[in-house]
């Protein structure tokens, strides 16, 4: 990335997304599949990888001179949240 001129990655939230279905509205159910229905705001969501994973993905951006920006879910969370 840096040899192409990245400055800067956008990551999807990482925060934990809940499994399974719910709901059963006009005949259809939801899941968080998309990643931005948070259950979880302080714990990593598992297909990310763990906190550790994120904070290692942050120093080596920013030793590469990338800044990381994280999406930030304001008004995406899942009942159970």
């Amino acid at each position: 990335l840096e040899s192409l001129g990245v400055t800067a990655i956008w990551i999807s939230a990482p925060q934990d997304n809940p499994g399974g279905t719910w709901g059963n509205k006009c005949g259809a159910t939801f899941t968080g599949y998309h990643g931005y229905w948070p259950s979880d705001p302080f714990r990593p969501e598992e297909h990310f990888g763990d906190e550790e994973d994120l904070h290692r993905l942050v120093a080596e951006s920013h030793a590469g001179n990338m800044r990381v920006l994280v999406d930030w879910l304001g008004n995406h969370l899942h009942d159970e949240h």
